[in-house]
């Protein structure tokens, strides 16, 4: 069965925008793992196999990723940081936003039920 999440995502195929798009995936995987209960069969059944590759990555980012999320979480809460913390997490969304580019939908009409 091929993976629900194999959509590529960034714009190019360099080492890091590679590296970037594997980061992603892994938390992507490993927030679905939680809505599947933590189970793994689940999640793969589903198709979002979580591995080894996938643990270490978070392992590794856990840190920059979860810190960010704190601080932003705490930083919204201050009223003399909230201006900040808002701009800074709309500069986020829209270079993400960008990043990903526009959406391009195609469909095979021969793929629908007769209706």
């Amino acid at each position: 069965m091929r993976s629900t999440m194999a959509a590529y995502l960034r714009p190019e195929r360099s080492w890091f925008d590679r590296a970037a798009d594997a980061v992603e995936r892994s938390w992507s995987r490993v927030f679905f793992l939680g809505f599947c209960g933590g189970s793994r069969s689940a999640a793969a059944r589903m198709g979002a196999p979580f591995g080894a590759g996938d643990a270490l990555r978070i392992a590794i980012t856990a840190p920059f990723v979860l810190g960010r999320f704190l601080l932003m979480s705490v930083a919204a809460t201050r009223p003399a940081l909230r201006g900040v913390a808002d701009r800074y997490a709309t500069r986020v969304i829209r270079k993400r936003l960008t990043t990903y580019g526009v959406a391009e939908f195609t469909t095979d009409p021969h793929s629908y039920p007769a209706g």
